[in-house]
C-alpha cells in the first residue's frame, strides 16, 4: 500500500470509518438497484405473457373458425380437433389474462367485452355444430351466412389492439419507472 495514505490513515482517525461508510453506502444502492431490475424484469415478463395470450385467444378463435367449418363441410368428426382444442385454449388465455388484467379498470372493461364476444362467438359455432348434427343443413347455412360470427370475429380484432396497446403502454410506464429510480 501506499505509505502516503497509510500515513493519512493513521494521523486522521475519521478516514477509515468514512471509507467504511461510503463502501457500506455503495453496497446498499447497488444491492436497491440490482432488485428494483428484478421486479422490473419480472414486470415485463408478464405484459409478455398478457400479449402473448391475446394473440393466442384471436388465434385459438380462428382454430375454432377453422375446425367448425371443415366439420360442417366434411361431416368428419376429427375436423372437430381442431374447435375443442381451441375452445381449451381460450379458457386458458383469458385465465391468464384475467389474472394479468384483472385489477386495472381500463383494460378490465376491455377484458369484459372480450370475454363476452369469445362467448358469443363460441356459442355460435357450437350452434351451427348442434344443427349440423341434428340434420338441419339449412337452419347451419343461414345461421353461418347471418355473418354474425364474421361480426363478433372484428370486434375482438378491433378490442384486442387496445388490450395489447395497454399492455405496451404500461410496459413503457414501467421502463420510465424503473429508470427514474
Amino acid at each position: 500500500m501506499n505509505p502516503v495514505v497509510l500515513t493519512v490513515v493513521k494521523r486522521n482517525p475519521f478516514v477509515l470509518p468514512m471509507a467504511i461508510v461510503a463502501a457500506l453506502a455503495m453496497l446498499f444502492i447497488s444491492e436497491g438497484s440490482y432488485w428494483q431490475s428484478i421486479d422490473t424484469l419480472d414486470d415485463l415478463g408478464e405484459m409478455a405473457k398478457a400479449r402473448t395470450s391475446i394473440q393466442r385467444l384471436e388465434r385459438s378463435l380462428v382454430d375454432a373458425e377453422t375446425g367448425q367449418r371443415g366439420y360442417l363441410l366434411t361431416s368428419h368428426k376429427e375436423y372437430l380437433q381442431p374447435y375443442e382444442q381451441a375452445v381449451h385454449n381460450v379458457a386458458t388465455s383469458f385465465e391468464v389474462l384475467d389474472h394479468h388484467f384483472g385489477p386495472s379498470p381500463e383494460p378490465r372493461a376491455i377484458l369484459t367485452k372480450l370475454h363476452t364476444l369469445a362467448d358469443t362467438k363460441l356459442s355460435e359455432l357450437a350452434i351451427t355444430i348442434r344443427l349440423h348434427d341434428e340434420g338441419k343443413r339449412e337452419a347451419t347455412t343461414e345461421l353461418v351466412a347471418s355473418g354474425i360470427g364474421r361480426e363478433k370475429m372484428e370486434e375482438m380484432r378491433t378490442l384486442t389492439g387496445p388490450c395489447s396497446s395497454t399492455s405496451r403502454a404500461a410496459c413503457c410506464r414501467a421502463e420510465r419507472a424503473s429508470i427514474r429510480r
